[in-house]
């Protein structure tokens, strides 16, 4: 399966998840560069919510403009959502990934990821 940092996949995580952590089958914005994602059978993406008035203070959710993405598979009908940025995975493509169903194409919508995930993972000083 080919994927691209931007993809939106539907997978599977409820046999690898506990507690707090997002499961069962969900969509996930793939947030890894495309080398990694050409070459490697595992992929680094962050869960997606529609529950977009939870926590949204939090600097770790991005919102993600229903207008913003571009479906690619007709069974998904896409809503305002929101990344959940300090819901940080490793997905192994070939055993829970489902399908891709859509993309984000937007630059500065990805680069708004990207910030919400560097602050997740300690990259600013503030917030440490």
């Amino acid at each position: 399966m080919k994927l691209n940092r931007g993809d939106i996949v539907i997978a599977n995580l409820e046999s690898v998840s506990k507690g707090s952590i997002q499961k069962y089958t969900r969509p996930y914005i793939i947030i890894s560069n495309n080398k990694a994602n050409q070459y490697s059978p595992v992929v680094t993406a962050v869960a997606m919510s529609t529950k977009t008035w939870k926590k949204k203070y939090l600097p770790t959710h991005c919102p993600i403009p229903a207008a913003k993405v571009k479906v690619t598979d007709t069974d998904f009908e896409v809503f305002d959502s929101m990344a959940l940025c300090e819901q940080i995975v490793s997905i192994d493509v070939n055993v829970h990934i489902e399908r891709v169903v859509a993309s984000i194409s937007d630059t500065e919508l990805l680069d708004k990821i990207t910030e919400c995930v560097k602050i997740q993972i300690g990259a600013y000083e503030k917030y440490n």
